[in-house]
């Protein structure tokens, strides 16, 4: 895993740059969103999915990215060769859609699907028999969102930064 900075001296856009799948990425974060901020979480998790392809062979996979935020584990597990459906609330869809499609365009063997989710708002958009598949208040709705997505078969890979003892409970009820 490789990371740099680059600012702009052309254009007025800022963005930390990433290697994962053999690739270079180049994220742009939104300072004005909390949800469009990268977190180490995400790249914990892309540097294991990175480092554990053999284990974790995501070809032709179907997954879908919770909160999503900046897109880089839609990303990167697209480069990695899944299908990939990136949610998030409305106001980051559009720095997501931005680095997804920055970063996936012409590279990847299936395009990414970036779409707006709220947790525990599921049946109009996400129906159970088509699914395949942080702030403590919403905790519950999270739950709420796993419960049903997920089927006997689903494997849900998890990467989060323990804070407050709602999350922990909330990995406990998990």
């Amino acid at each position: 895993m490789r990371r740099h900075f680059r600012a702009s001296l052309i254009k007025t856009e800022a963005w930390e740059g990433y290697e994962f799948a053999d690739m270079e990425i180049k994220i742009t974060e939104s300072t004005d969103c909390y949800g469009a901020v990268l977190w180490p979480s995400a790249m914990v998790l892309c540097h294991f999915l990175d480092t554990h392809r053999e284990e974790y062979n995501l070809m032709d996979k179907n997954i879908i990215e919770l909160g999503a935020g900046t897109g880089l584990v839609t990303i990167v597990t697209s480069l990695l060769g899944a299908k990939v459906t990136s949610t998030d609330l409305p106001d980051v869809l559009s720095n997501l859609r931005h680095n997804v499609n920055r970063n996936t365009r012409g590279r990847c063997r299936h395009e990414p699907c970036v779409t707006e989710l709220s947790w525990g708002q599921l049946e109009e958009r996400f129906p159970c028999t088509t699914c395949q598949v942080y702030a403590d208040p919403y905790l519950h709705k999270l739950m709420e969102t796993f419960m049903h997505l997920s089927s006997d078969d689903t494997i849900i890979l998890w990467a989060m930064r323990f804070r407050l003892d709602p999350e922990n409970s909330f990995v406990d009820t998990f």
